[in-house]
């Protein structure tokens, strides 16, 4: 109301209002299968009872709701969030023995929501898992490729522009930038069971089978994609996959297998202006690199002799 008043939109009244910092040491998870299985099959049981009760009771028939929509960027305050987890160790066994051991190294978060954008940054060091079976040939089962710091990187920023703003050429609505970091994998099917087992114990059975769904009633992906038609963006991404290599050995203790390497994905966005088009976006996807063979492995798991089976330097989408 007066000129000598400061400008809200100017530092530092212009700051943001909550900001919040969480830090993690390195925790250990110790998961022995064995009560494992024993409190998942004991909470499938009360679950599965729960849910023959919830449908002997009839379903009430509820009134609909008008819903008021709001404007997300007034509602929610301005805020920072960082997180620093230095790492986290999982390892998974028997009664008897250990069978996987998982690590993750140096998780970084960080979110931001001001007046201008909402971004979000993630950043994980590295990831390996190991299998400590002194009788086992292969033991890094999953590991990084190379001494590189960071093996995965995202950042992610929408912005929020004026109502009354003129979006140039440059200007987009949503930015996505992603970084892989090649990774190597021994692919052996006692490792796959194992998850497959994890994954069953996990799900709760129940005996109670749903009623059909009506055909004329549209699904859920289609109402997804209705809205995101609805809710047109303008998106640029900027991509970079260094795809992992896979190792199939014939058993566990072979030295013959198949090797794919899924070599490097690139995809960007490119927008250009037409004189017969408002504006036209091009997604350039590039595979490089693209390798399978049959290998023969030495005592340290090195290759010492491959076949090419499939070769592709690099294909254009």
């Amino acid at each position: 109301t007066s000129s000598v008043n400061p400008s809200f939109d100017s530092a530092p009244y212009n700051s943001i209002e909550n900001q919040a910092r969480l830090h993690i040491a390195k925790p250990v998870l110790m998961l022995q299968l064995e009560p494992f299985v024993s409190i998942m099959q004991f909470k499938n049981n009360v679950m599965e009872k729960i849910s023959q009760e919830q449908h002997q009771i009839p379903a009430k028939k509820s009134t609909p709701q008008q819903v008021v929509k709001k404007d997300s960027r007034t509602t929610i305050p301005t805020f920072r969030f960082e997180a620093n987890l230095e790492g986290l160790r999982a390892i998974i066994g028997s009664e008897y023995s250990q069978i996987l051991d998982i690590n993750f190294q140096d998780l970084h978060f960080d979110a931001l929501n001001s007046k201008e954008q909402t971004a979000v940054n993630i950043i994980l060091a590295d990831f390996y898992v190991y299998d400590s079976n002194p009788k086992a040939r292969f033991h890094k089962i999953i590991s990084q490729q190379g001494n590189e710091k960071q093996l995965l990187r995202m950042n992610l920023s929408l912005y929020n522009y004026p109502k009354k703003y003129q979006m140039t050429l440059v200007d987009v609505d949503c930015d996505l930038k992603l970084q892989l970091t090649k990774l190597n994998i021994i692919f052996l099917y006692k490792h796959v069971d194992l998850v497959l087992n994890i994954i069953d114990i996990w799900e709760t059975k129940t005996s109670i089978q749903k009623p059909p769904s009506d055909p004329n009633q549209p699904s859920t992906v289609s109402k997804t994609m209705e809205k995101l038609q609805e809710q047109v963006l303008k998106l640029r991404l900027d991509a970079t996959f260094n795809a992992p290599s896979i190792l199939i050995p014939i058993n566990s203790s072979s030295n013959e297998g198949l090797f794919i390497d899924l070599g490097q994905l690139l995809i960007q966005t490119k927008f250009s202006d037409d004189p017969t088009c408002l504006l036209v976006e091009e997604q350039v996807i590039t595979v490089k690199n693209l390798l399978t063979s049959r290998v023969h492995l030495s005592k340290t798991n090195e290759i010492v002799a491959d076949i090419n089976l499939l070769e592709c330097a690099e294909l254009h989408v």
